[in-house]
Order: C-alpha cells, then sequence, then structure tokens
C-alpha cells in the first residue's frame, strides 16, 4: 500500500494559507494564497525540496483563493489569478509581484476560483453570486443562492458550470440559467472535484463527501472525517482523490473509503491537491505548505520526519471529564497499543499515568502514532483551575458578542484548546446568524485569546539553532522584471501605381446552399470588399415575422479565391529574396516556379517545398506574398495535400498565429485569416482548424479583432462565419466551441466591427449559431445581444444587414 510521507515544508506565510494549487505555469510548481494578503509560487528544486520563485503583492486584505493559467501566446509564461477579500480577482505575470489586471465585480470576499480550458473564468463569493469572466468581462452572474458561494467549477464538454454554497445547496447552471438544485448536504457545500462530464463530488461542513450527476443525483456519500471538510481534489488517476478539513487531518481516498489519515500539527487544514506525480500538498492554519509523497525516492530525510512527528505530538488535545460514557481513569495502559487498529485514522486514547495521549493507527505502516496529548481531563472548582463558568460548565474563557441584526450580546464560550472556527460556527447555528459573522466571530476568538488557539506549547517550532521556524525548504526569492517591446503597424504595401496587390479575395460558397422553399437572391456581394450604397440602403423596411429567412442557418463555407497576378508577385519575392541570408534564400528557378503551385493543373511537391522554405523568413514583413500564394493553394485540388502534411501545417499554423498580432503588418493578418478561411474546404484542414479552434479564437479576441482596416474585419467575419458552419455540421460535439465564438461574436464582434460587408457576415454567423441549440439563444441573451444586434439594424446600412438583423432579433 503507497504510504505518504512528508516531502518538504515550504515556509514564508506569516498568516493561514487559504488555498494551494499546482501551479499550470511550470512543471512541479505550487501555488499558495494566504491570509498575509500574498499568494506565493514554489518552484521544484533537484533535492526535492521548493524555493520561492515570487511573492504577488497588491491586496489590501487576505487573498482567499488562487488559480493559474498555462503559458500561451498572449502570457508566455503563464498567468497566476487571485481572489481577494475586497471582492477584486487579480491577474499576475509569474515573475512580477504586482498585478497585471483587476477584475471588479463582486461586492464581498471572492471565495473560489475556477478556469475552463478555453479560457472561461468562474469566481464565487460572499456576495452570494457566482460570475462567469471571458477576455477580462464579466459575461454571466450566477444568482440564486441565498447565502455566500464557497465553491465553484465547470463540467467539460457540456457547458454546464456548479456552484456550492452555505445555503447547503449545489446548484448546475447552463447559460446563466439554474437548471437543478442538488440537495443532500446539511450544512455549507465547501468544495467540489469535477470527475467527467457525468460525475463530479462535493465536500461539505457535514462531514461528508457526495458524488453527483448532471441530472441532480446523487450517487454515494462518503464518511470518513470527524469535523468539517474544506477541501477536495482528484488524485491523478482521475477516480480517488483526497480531503482535508478541521479535524487536522489530510485524508486519501481509494475506492470510496479513506485509506490513509495524515495528520497535521494545526487546527484546520484549509486546502489540499494533488500534483501530477501523485504528491499531495496542503495548507493550513499555522501558515505553512507541506508536500507529501509515497515515493520513497522523494521523501524526506529521516531528521526531517522525525521533527513533523514531535509537532504532531506536541499539539494538545481536548476531552471531558467522560468521553462516550467511558471515564478516564478507565482508560487502558500503554499495553492496548500492541493491539492493531480496524482502520486508517482510528484513534484511541493510552492512560500512562496522570496523562493521557492520543494514538493514530496507520494502515500503511501497520503502527500507532502519538498524535497529542488529552488536556481538560482533570476536574477542579473554577477558584483552584481558574476557568470561567458558563451553564454550569468550565470554560477558559467567555466572550460577549454583539449582533448587529437582531440586536442583541450573546455569550460564546471557549476553551483554548478548541477550534476557533468550530466554535464560531457552532455559534452561530446555535443563535441562528448569518453566514457572515463566521470569520468576525473567529477572529475575535482568536485574538482575545492571546495565540493561544494552536493548542502548541510556547516553544512552537523553532529552530534552536537559528531561531527561525524548523527545517526551512530554504525559499530563494527571484529577481523581478518585465520587458515591454512596441512596435507599429507596418505601412501597408498594397499602395503605389504598379505595386504588387493581393486580389480582392472574392468570396464564393462551396457549392450551393440548402435551404426550404424557392432559392432567394444571393445575399452575398460580388467581391468581399465592395460595400454598395445605392439600392441596399434600405434601413427601415418593414418586415413580416414569418418571412423566409434567406439568411441563416448557412449550410457551407466561404472561401477567398480570387486569383493572383504572377509577375508583381514574383517581382515583390525577388526583391525580398534578397534580402535574406543566403542560406534562406531561393534560386531564380524556385522562385519562377512558385506561381505555378497555386494556377497551374500539375503535381508540384518541389514548388510546396519552397513555399514552405519562404514561411521560415524570419523577416515577417517579408511574406505577404507568398501567404497570399498559399491562399489560393489551399484550394488546388492537386497541391492542397502539400500544406496539409503535419510539417507544412505545423509550421503554416504558426506563421498566421504570430501574424494575428497588434504588432504584425496588417498585410499578413487578414491574409493568414483567408488561408484558415479557405482550409476548411478540405475535411483534414477542417478538423485541424476546430481542433485548435481556442487558441485561434482567443487570438483573434485578444489581439486583432478591434482592428480598423476593413480587409481584416472582413476576413474576421469570415472566419467566424465558416466556424458557425463547421459547429452546425458537428452540433453534438462541439458545445464549447458554439459558446467561445458566441462569446467572441456578441463580446468583441459587436463592438469593434464597422465594415458593413464584415458585418453581415458576422450577423450570419450568429444567426446560424443559434439556430443550432435553445441553450445558445439563452446564452446570447446574457450576453444581451439582441442590444448589440439592434443597434446595427437601427443604422443605415445594406437591406441585408437590415433584415438579417431583424430575424435574430426575432429570435432573441
Amino acid at each position: 500500500m503507497d504510504n505518504y510521507k512528508i516531502r518538504a515544508v515550504l515556509q514564508g506565510h506569516s498568516a493561514d494559507v487559504k488555498q494551494v494549487l499546482a501551479s499550470l505555469t511550470s512543471e512541479g510548481s505550487i501555488v499558495s494564497a494566504s491570509r498575509d494578503k500574498t499568494a506565493r509560487l514554489w518552484q521544484p528544486m533537484e533535492d526535492n525540496t521548493f524555493s520561492l520563485r515570487k511573492t504577488f503583492k497588491g491586496s489590501p486584505k487576505y487573498v482567499s483563493c488562487v488559480t493559474t493559467a498555462e503559458p500561451s501566446e498572449e502570457y508566455p509564461s503563464g498567468l497566476v489569478i487571485t481572489g481577494c477579500q475586497d471582492g477584486i480577482i487579480r491577474g499576475y505575470l509569474p515573475d512580477v509581484e504586482d498585478p497585471l489586471f483587476q477584475l471588479e465585480g463582486h461586492a464581498e470576499n471572492v471565495t473560489s476560483l475556477f478556469l475552463s480550458k478555453f479560457g472561461t473564468l468562474v469566481s464565487g463569493s460572499w456576495d452570494k453570486t457566482a460570475k462567469v469572466w471571458f477576455n477580462k468581462k464579466c459575461t454571466m452572474t450566477l444568482t440564486g443562492h441565498d447565502l455566500a458561494v464557497w465553491c465553484v467549477a465547470s463540467l467539460p464538454a457540456v457547458g454546464v458550470m456548479v456552484t456550492g454554497s452555505a445555503d447547503r445547496t449545489i446548484r448546475l447552471w447552463r447559460t446563466g440559467k439554474c437548471e437543478h438544485i442538488l440537495k443532500g448536504h446539511t450544512d455549507a457545500v465547501r468544495g467540489l472535484a469535477i470527475i467527467s462530464a457525468e460525475e463530479f463530488l462535493s465536500c461539505s461542513n457535514d462531514a461528508t463527501v457526495r458524488r453527483w450527476n448532471p441530472s441532480g443525483e446523487c450517487l454515494g456519500t462518503y464518511y470518513g472525517h470527524e469535523n468539517f471538510i474544506y477541501s477536495i481534489h482528484l488524485l491523478p488517476n482521475g477516480k480517488d482523490w483526497v480531503t482535508s478539513g478541521e479535524d487536522r487531518t489530510v485524508r486519501v481516498w481509494k475506492n470510496n473509503e479513506v485509506s490513509q489519515t495524515i495528520y497535521h500539527p494545526a487546527i484546520s487544514v484549509w486546502s489540499v491537491c494533488a500534483l501530477a506525480n501523485g504528491d499531495i500538498v496542503s495548507g493550513a492554519s499555522d501558515g505553512i505548505v507541506r508536500v507529501f509523497t509515497a515515493d520513497p525516492g522523494r521523501h524526506a530525510a529521516k531528521e526531517v520526519q522525525e521533527i513533523f512527528e514531535a509537532e504532531l505530538s506536541k499539539l494538545a488535545l481536548a476531552a471531558q471529564q467522560e468521553l462516550g460514557g467511558v471515564k478516564l481513569s478507565d482508560l487502558p495502559g500503554p499495553e492496548a497499543l500492541f493491539e492493531p487498529g480496524r482502520k486508517d485514522g482510528q484513534t484511541k486514547m493510552v492512560r500512562d499515568g496522570e496523562s493521557v495521549s492520543v494514538h493514530s493507527w496507520s494502515m500503511a505502516d501497520q503502527k500507532w502514532t502519538k498524535i497529542g496529548d488529552v488536556v481538560g481531563a482533570a476536574g477542579g472548582s473554577q477558584k483552584t483551575s481558574g476557568k470561567k463558568l458558563y451553564q454550569g460548565k468550565e470554560y477558559d474563557y467567555v466572550f460577549d458578542i454583539e449582533i448587529d441584526e437582531p440586536k442583541a450580546t450573546l455569550k460564546l464560550p471557549f476553551n483554548i484548546v478548541d477550534d476557533p472556527y468550530m466554535a464560531a460556527q457552532q455559534f452561530i447555528h446555535k443563535h441562528d446568524l448569518s453566514q457572515y459573522y463566521l470569520e468576525e466571530i473567529a477572529q475575535h476568538i482568536i485574538k482575545n485569546t492571546g495565540g493561544q488557539t494552536l493548542g502548541l506549547g510556547s516553544a512552537g517550532n523553532a529552530d534552536p539553532f537559528t531561531g527561525g521556524s524548523s527545517y526551512s525548504a530554504g525559499g530563494i526569492s527571484s529577481g523581478s522584471g518585465s520587458s515591454n517591446t512596441g512596435g507599429g503597424v507596418a505601412a501597408d504595401p498594397f499602395t503605389g501605381s504598379g505595386a504588387y496587390t493581393s486580389g480582392s479575395g472574392g468570396v464564393e460558397t462551396n457549392g450551393p446552399a440548402t435551404r426550404n422553399g424557392p432559392p432567394p437572391p444571393d445575399p452575398w456581394m460580388q467581391g468581399a470588399y465592395k460595400t454598395t450604397d445605392g439600392d441596399d440602403n434600405s434601413s427601415s423596411v418593414p418586415m413580416d415575422v414569418q418571412e423566409s429567412n434567406p439568411y441563416f442557418p448557412h449550410t457551407e463555407y466561404l472561401r477567398f479565391d480570387q486569383g493572383i497576378k504572377s509577375e508583381p508577385l514574383l517581382k515583390k519575392l525577388k526583391e525580398f529574396n534578397l534580402q535574406v541570408p543566403e542560406d534562406c534564400q531561393l534560386t531564380t528557378e524556385q522562385l519562377d516556379s512558385l506561381p505555378d503551385v497555386a494556377i497551374s493543373e500539375a503535381d508540384n511537391p518541389d514548388g510546396a517545398a519552397a513555399i514552405l522554405k519562404v514561411l521560415s523568413w524570419e523577416n515577417a514583413a517579408f511574406i505577404f506574398p507568398c501567404l497570399d500564394l498559399i491562399r489560393l493553394v489551399a484550394l488546388h485540388p492537386v497541391n492542397q495535400k502539400y500544406i496539409l502534411e503535419k510539417q507544412f501545417l505545423d509550421k503554416l499554423f504558426s506563421v498566421c498565429l504570430a501574424s494575428l498580432s497588434k504588432e504584425a503588418p496588417t498585410a499578413n493578418q487578414f491574409l493568414s485569416i483567408r488561408i484558415l478561411c479557405n482550409l476548411f474546404t478540405s475535411q483534414d484542414g477542417q478538423e485541424f482548424l476546430v481542433m485548435y479552434r481556442e487558441s485561434l479564437v482567443t487570438r483573434l479576441m485578444l489581439e486583432i479583432m478591434n482592428s480598423e482596416n476593413k480587409n481584416v474585419q472582413i476576413a474576421i467575419g469570415t472566419l467566424f462565419l465558416n466556424y458557425a458552419v463547421a459547429f452546425q455540421k458537428q452540433s453534438a460535439d462541439s458545445e464549447d466551441g458554439q459558446i467561445q465564438v458566441l462569446s467572441a461574436l456578441g463580446i468583441n464582434g459587436l463592438s469593434f466591427i464597422s465594415d458593413w460587408e464584415a458585418r453581415f457576415r458576422i450577423l450570419v454567423a450568429i444567426g446560424t449559431l443559434l439556430t443550432l441549440s435553445q441553450d445558445n439563444i439563452e446564452y446570447a441573451k446574457t450576453l444581451e445581444m439582441k442590444d448589440g444586434v439592434r443597434g446595427w439594424k437601427l443604422l443605415e446600412g445594406p437591406k441585408k444587414c437590415t433584415e438579417c438583423a431583424q430575424f435574430i432579433c426575432n429570435l432573441l
């Protein structure tokens, strides 16, 4: 059986560690959030310890939760995102301590964050809401819980968001609407763990874990903790899990049962997570992050393990005169420890003279381990013990707690060996108070007990040699810095008499559209970059809502297929060829044969190889003629296959993504998007673009959807329309893609696109997506798409835009 032992102890936080998480910014790293108003990023070292990579500052109050984003085109080193008590979400670069951006919207403490695979961020808060953020903008607010939202998550591939609350319920949301309310927990729901699109787990202050399906059915209830469960996380095998709670433990679950209990020298173990290698990380109320491993090769040195066990044994545990009806005088002696336990984590109290100790059974080690000494067992009078009487019982403290609503002063009895948060929660339940008092009452107890509430002796865990805390991980803070590279957009190369210009890329559909009824007039303009403003400018034509819709759903891909002018294209390429390093240059014969790859019917693998070489030129300003050539090769019945080969396609997609940048030459921007549009006309190209849709659409939204260039706007509109057609052809497997594209169109498209032909394509794309499902219509309503579409309808645009906008408004 795997036996988790201490691997490393990460010290640096000065207050409770509220969350720990495996960081996606770099392999094996850990990120932590704390009440000390910071988050920290820890990097693994070769000796199996961890060093401090960066401390993230900027929050005026404590940091409640944290998540990370893996490296991307926009953030090559990844991103660290924190949720804070002031209601603000902050984003950081991994090596910069100050926030890069802030998301404001929550009115109170942000308790949880969940980042989906395609960039949607979900946040939960004490303000009773969850919010959905995309591209740093709040797209939805999920309202319905009666109390604080403690945890949030998203089911993969099905578009369902999950929230858990102090109101004891779990809610399932689709497109902003609550579909199911799951009831079963008898106290606040504190954590969620997603197993698959069909199952997830929840943990609660009721000390149980429950398994659910998206229909709201509870598939199982699991018991193992003795107190609140604060956190739950899946192990790498995807079926077992690990939990942490108020009973000072992390518990490892195998086959739905606790297989190992890991005690901590702290009262509250606020958070637990699993690393990719199977190691377990915990964050606790003593401000320490601990890493445990089942791999003997990563176990800490023997002396470190002994220190950890010694700290456990120092912890004082509360007892009463009688426990479960058994008098302390009747407890067994040390000989009872020779009898093996029945299950992992079983505890046994043993009397040795006048002292009583508590021991826990480890199934893995097959032995009892001392986890603390029992105090408060002996009797005595109030006078001799120095304790205070309340309702006939003795306590170390009896606090007066003043409550605003309703106005009252209530008594709260407390012993120094009690847990302040448990005492505060019981006080809230007893007097039927708002959950919002929890933090204030617990902090009042901690402040007024002089720091004695952790149950540790006065020596704590100080290192007698250095005066610092024991077995430090040796945190090293790396220097911070950032570089900002600027650069203006290159001048448009398509100017001047006789200069090479790309073809207008006249758009044609890939075959006839399929619709019911008599064929309507073709709404597509002859020439992608021509916007008519003569007879088409009829913006207030009344429409019968029953009128046949000739615009959407659109069923065929659009393509840019206008021919090229070989002579000026070659002239430009030869000019650029002389300016690149000699080993990157093409021969005159290779250059002269390039247009044949696109316009000749012959099979031309050598020409395709020469094009690939041009794509490797480092100066992006030199490749735009080659991009225009590839636009046509993508439609070539014979040579198309060469650009769809993995090596060529990977390089081409890399160049296209790089061209979707604010700093890229404008020509490269729209020519790259035209290529992508044309790739949809082949099955392999379509599958490739659907596979990489997430990164491509995100790149468009973040970089160039606000471009004012007419050619760029029309290319973007065409690409989104082709994605809508692709989703129509495989709608059952494209829910995430439909939501992302709708978000892009609703948030960016309706805001920034100004060319009427581009607007028309955006409208047809929106209409096509709305016809795919009712969920899309509901989601579009949450984005307030109708207002944006109506705005375009009211402007004096082409008749086809006005009519198409009206059909969309009718749907919404």
